[in-house]
């Protein structure tokens, strides 16, 4: 078949491509703070602990919930419909009905559905029972020995960047290497090196033709002039933008049962591929996605930026619509500071941060900053080409901000003030309101470029470096506090930040000296004496292996047979052809999914209609994420 031949022909072509690093533990973490633990704070241990243990049931420990009580066990792990927990909390059954006296809301079962799917994870072992005196009933910390441990003032993420100490790239990974006594690999073959270029900066394979124009070429630039040609190829910002999108959790429909369509969302997408392919400085790229309605002189582009917030799943039949306000602002806050700052804020929600020093007072402190933004779906705004889903304020008072006990939308406590994080400077804005708004998203943003410049700088260039490396210094490339994982370099990544910062914030510029440096050309292979001192890599003694992803794997396919559309570029983008039994496995068969011309399905993945409940099953077969 056509498509056998297709899928022949793609791994043939295919050897060299990349990979994002698994962070499922840390993501399944992060959900059950921000889902299960307050729910199963509020709605379920009143009842079930050791000091109430209502049908011989544990509710605050994981292995009391695999134990089970007088029922059986109350998780099937995987295996939400197996799961008697679910059974009790839809009242399916009429002798088993739990909570009691109030059913849980259908957001509410989903989130527990999803952690159960995950596999429930639960932060520490098993035993580990759930703190729930942790929070006084003001929201300040209880003094609690073990609680919120704090990290030094020394913590390496928060510090400035120090002066440069090595002239080069390959400086820094060589001192490394004569440390640890590695060898370091040769040099990759030309084909290699080509190949790995165009993989690694467009996601498209190069012809025959290119392979053997760059094997033959003399010229001592002639690599340097590969790569700027591609950094000038419309290709490299659908590449990069996608890398992009994928950290900024975007999609084109708002989840949930119905799943109904973002509308205008497709402007967010082409506004990152149009920034990538400008180059456009990196710390503005951060400011307009934060308050480009705020900003001067950005016009629409900033305005279509801020869709950045409502890129998010969206409840639009909430069964608690207070509840859904806050959601929806914790949402806009865990994601600018994981996205900007690598930094897990949304975990201070319901109690002080776990691992990092985040208190709960200062996690709404950073909240108050988005609390007047306007909710999607009111946030449209008017643009010269249309509409664009937008961020857009009340005007230019904002609206009061209390802390929540224990993140319970119904339970405000004091009020507090925007202020910016105490670990990394602290400090009062100093906003500047117009009619339209209170200017306090546009002075966060500012802060992020200016005071919060070091971080900002690390975790960028710690993105950067994991595409072309298939891993980053930091391997947990949104968390970079103690709870994530230390660098494998802190010298190569204070160098590569103080280089995005001078270069101007350019990252093609970074792409640039990442790319002429030994370490990106060092062949692959293996090296037995270097594998029993370094089986990981972590000194870059080699170049490493990596996957291609599900989308790079379609677009080759449709580049080396000849139908790759290339002029088909931007607006709503197109939706796959799918079989009967894929539509009819909607919650909604076939709502919200059009159709498209075999020339429009052509174009690359990138353009593909994002729908969360309906994945096209090419990418599903090849790892999508």
């Amino acid at each position: 078949s056509i498509v056998h031949a297709c899928l022949m022909l793609a791994f043939l072509c295919l050897a060299s491509n990349t990979c994002a690093v698994s962070a499922s533990d840390i993501k399944g973490i992060s959900f059950f703070e921000q889902h299960i633990r307050p729910l199963l704070i509020d709605r379920c241990l009143e009842c079930h602990t050791p000091e109430k243990l209502k049908g011989g049931l544990r509710l605050d420990t994981l292995k009391g919930m695999l134990e089970g009580g007088d029922s059986g066990p109350a998780l099937a792990l995987g295996d939400p419909k197996a799961s008697l927990m679910i059974k009790a909390v839809q009242y399916s059954d009429a002798e088993l009905q739990m909570p009691p006296k109030n059913k849980l809301g259908k957001r509410t079962i989903e989130h527990l559905r999803e952690w159960i799917a995950m596999g429930a994870p639960w932060p520490g072992e098993s035993s580990h029972s759930i703190d729930t005196t942790a929070r006084s009933q003001d929201g300040e910390e209880a003094n609690k020995e073990g609680h919120a441990p704090a990290i030094k003032k020394d913590y390496w993420a928060f510090q400035p960047l120090p002066d440069q100490h090595f002239a080069s790239l390959d400086e820094v990974i060589e001192s490394r290497l004569s440390e640890k006594q590695l060898t370091p690999n040769p040099e990759a073959s030309r084909r290699t090196l080509i190949r790995r270029a165009y993989f690694g900066l467009i996601g498209l394979p190069p012809t025959h033709a290119e392979v053997q124009s760059f094997e033959t070429d003399e010229r001592p630039d002639a690599f340097e002039q590969r790569v700027d040609h591609l950094l000038s190829m419309p290709g490299y910002g659908e590449r990069w933008g996608r890398h992009w999108l994928d950290v900024v959790r975007f999609a084109q429909s708002n989840g949930y049962e119905r799943d109904d369509e973002k509308p205008e969302a497709w402007r967010y997408r082409d506004y990152v591929i149009k920034s990538f392919n400008e180059d456009k400085p990196y710390d503005q790229f951060m400011q307009e996605q934060l308050a480009g309605d705020e900003m001067p002189h950005t016009g629409d582009e900033g305005i279509v930026a801020t869709g950045f917030y409502r890129l998010g799943v969206y409840d639009d039949e909430p069964d608690d619509k207070r509840a859904a306000e806050f959601d929806g602002l914790d949402d806009m806050l865990r994601t600018s500071s994981e996205t900007f700052l690598g930094v897990t804020a949304g975990c201070a929600r319901c109690h002080d941060h776990m691992f990092d020093p985040i208190p709960q007072k200062e996690y709404y402190e950073m909240l108050s900053f988005f609390r007047s933004a306007k909710p999607y779906p009111d946030g449209f705004r008017d643009i010269k080409d249309g509409k664009a889903m937008a961020m857009t304020e009340q005007g230019p008072h904002p609206v009061d901000t209390f802390v929540l006990v224990r993140g319970n939308a119904g339970r405000p406590s004091s009020k507090v003030e925007p202020r910016f994080p105490t670990f990394l400077g602290g400090g009062k804005p100093s906003p500047v309101p117009t009619e339209q708004s209170t200017g306090l998203r546009r002075s966060l943003a500012e802060w992020m470029s200016n005071d919060a410049a070091s971080l900002a700088a690390r975790v960028m260039a710690n993105r950067v470096w994991h595409y072309h490396f298939g891993k980053g210094i930091v391997t947990t490339p949104n968390d970079f506090g103690r709870a994530g994982e230390p660098p494998s370099d802190i010298r190569l990544l204070n160098w590569l930040a103080r280089e995005l910062i001078q270069g101007g914030w350019s990252i093609k510029h970074l792409h640039r000296v990442i790319m002429q440096s030994k370490a990106w050309k060092r062949s692959s292979t293996s090296n037995p004496a270097n594998e029993t001192t370094d089986p990981d890599n972590r000194f870059l003694w080699r170049q490493n292996l990596r996957r291609l992803e599900a989308e790079t794997i379609r677009d080759a396919m449709l580049k080396v047979t000849g139908i790759l559309n290339r002029g088909g570029r931007g607006g709503r983008g197109f939706f796959p052809a799918l079989n009967g039994e894929v539509v009819a496995g909607g919650s909604r068969p076939g709502r919200g999914w059009g159709w498209s011309s075999e020339q429009e399905q052509n174009q690359r993945s990138i353009y593909a209609f994002v729908k969360r409940t309906m994945v096209y099953p090419f990418f599903e077969i090849f790892d999508y994420t």
